[in-house]
């Protein structure tokens, strides 16, 4: 069995990226925070060696990554020049933008934007869009804003078995208000 750790920073503060962060190393639990912005939390984060730092890029309208796809993988190259991985915001995907990740960001080998909750038994696969390589998907199994909002959801998911991939995703803001439903993020909001 193998567990991830991930957070989608999501323009969150940086006390709220910073706790996070300081809830890993107090732990000794590795963690893959995507980025999507620059700021001081994030400096501190590329500086861990226990930590990985991927990018979130947002190739929704009206981003302020970019207006087109090739912008918004510049603007992510830029943020994290040496990204190994990423999930994009809003789980936004197409062969396209993959196909485009594959030419223009070498660094970029690992997509974790498919989520498939609780389900069991997750591998990695790879992803052939006719390119000079494939990238790693990882699918992940549990994301802390849907859980809030899943009826029933139990918060303490049952044992993983053997040789099942399990990702967590987190989001700082919700970890920093402790929630168990949306109600507090969109009152703070």
């Amino acid at each position: 069995m193998t567990t991830i750790v991930t957070f989608d920073i999501d323009w969150a503060p940086d006390w709220a990226i910073g706790l996070c962060h300081e809830l890993c190393r107090s732990a000794g639990v590795p963690a893959t925070f995507y980025a999507t912005h620059q700021c001081d939390a994030l400096d501190a984060l590329l500086a861990d060696p226990m930590i990985e730092v991927g990018v979130h890029p947002n190739f929704l309208a009206g981003s302020s990554h970019g207006e087109d796809t090739l912008s918004v993988l510049d603007h992510c190259r830029k943020l994290v020049p040496d990204a190994a991985s990423m999930r994009t915001h809003g789980l936004h995907q197409s062969t396209l933008m993959f196909s485009a990740v594959m030419d223009h960001c070498p660094s970029i080998i690992a997509d974790a934007s498919l989520f498939l909750p609780g389900h069991p038994y997750l591998q990695p696969t790879l992803l052939h869009l006719g390119r000079s390589r494939p990238l790693v998907r990882l699918p992940y199994w549990w994301e802390d804003d849907i859980a809030a909002c899943t009826p029933g959801c139990v918060w303490a998911p049952p044992a993983p078995r053997d040789g099942e991939l399990r990702i967590y995703d987190f989001h700082p803001i919700h970890v920093a208000l402790n929630m168990c439903s949306l109600d507090s993020y969109r009152s703070l909001k």
